[in-house]
């Protein structure tokens, strides 16, 4: 609004500061409600960020592989120094 010399404009009611609140708080949920829905949209809907999380599951099914490997290496070196300690 625009303040004129000549407007009497005393500012407004009690009633129609409530409505103005409740009308702005309605329109930040409902802003809130759809960048909440577009950024799921994106996620799932993106094939770069599906690459992605399918990259990330196959490096952590890597990692459980080399960790089973170095485990596997390490069981069989001891195996052998136990061998060779008993005397076989």
């Amino acid at each position: 609004m625009t303040k004129n010399s000549t407007d009497s404009w005393r500012g407004y009611t009690l009633d129609e500061l409530r409505y103005r609140r409740a009308a702005a708080a309605a329109q930040t949920q409902v802003s809130r409600m759809m960048l909440t829905r577009q950024a799921d949209a994106l996620r799932s809907g993106n094939p770069i960020t599906r690459s992605w999380q399918s990259a990330r599951n196959l490096l952590a099914a890597i990692g459980y592989v080399n960790s089973a490997l170095i485990a596997f290496r390490i069981l069989r070196s001891l195996r052998s120094v136990f061998r060779t300690a008993s005397g076989r």
